[in-house]
């Protein structure tokens, strides 16, 4: 995705689903399994302005609300990834970006610590990389 007005300057994000994850339309026309695809486009439009932040977080409202029911994962975080900026063969510059859904303790520990106190959590606890509605936090209040 381009960023503001420079053709050169890109962006990609990367969400990772369960392999077992329902994409049929069927799937994506129900709350309950689309939110993360619905989440993905929405930030493709509102996280890539011009004068970005390396790290952002984006709530499911203000207090978070759950992305849905029988999830507690109300928020995320965008954090450039590994190998994040590279060069295509066209010369465009490609920041890539991963977004992780979080908990709202986990949404206000990055707010008090930063992010890379949470990604030595989710490595601490060995956090699977994909969208995991069930997957307890990591932050302790």
């Amino acid at each position: 995705m381009p960023l503001a007005d420079d053709p050169l300057l890109c962006s990609e994000l990367i969400l990772m689903l369960r392999p077992d994850s329902p994409l049929t339309e069927e799937a994506l026309a129900d709350p309950r399994w689309n939110w993360p695809v619905e989440w993905l486009k929405r930030l493709a439009r509102e996280a890539l302005e011009p004068g970005e932040k390396c790290v952002r977080l984006f709530s499911n409202g203000d207090p978070p609300r759950p992305f849905a029911e029988k999830t507690r994962l109300c928020a995320w975080l965008c954090v450039l990834a590994q190998g994040a900026v590279y060069q295509m063969p066209d010369y465009r510059w490609v920041a890539r970006r991963t977004l992780f859904a979080i908990h709202d303790d986990e949404r206000r520990l990055v707010e008090t610590a930063g992010d890379q106190e949470l990604l030595k959590r989710f490595e601490a606890a060995n956090v699977a990389t994909y969208v995991d509605v069930n997957r307890p936090s990591v932050a302790v209040e």
